[in-house]
């Protein structure tokens, strides 16, 4: 349970960096100037808030739903390439085809 704790977290981080990217962005006017660190005094542009939220988002969606699937997997039998080759029915079909 710790262990899928950390990717909420993640998940919560990478929401709020992706809010505040948004809001700051749209309270400077969805201005460009400054994008670029040394133009701007080094000091982060809200797109970079907004890129490292979005950033985090998909490897902490993919491993809450890799560890949900697990489970599944794992009840259904390794690999599960039985129910796979045994739903196709190409082999049974063309034996009976006069």
């Amino acid at each position: 349970m710790r262990y899928r704790i950390r990717y909420y977290l993640m998940l919560m981080a990478a929401a709020a960096l992706t809010a505040y990217g948004l809001i700051a962005w749209h309270d400077s006017g969805l201005s460009m100037e400054g994008l670029l660190l040394y133009d701007n005094g080094w000091r982060p542009h809200p797109l970079h808030y907004l890129m490292l939220g979005l950033g985090g988002l998909p490897p902490a969606m993919w491993e809450i739903f890799w560890q949900d699937a697990g489970p599944r997997r794992r009840r259904e039998g390794e690999g599960g390439q039985g129910a796979l080759a045994s739903d196709s029915g190409a082999g049974e079909a063309s034996a009976e085809t006069p």
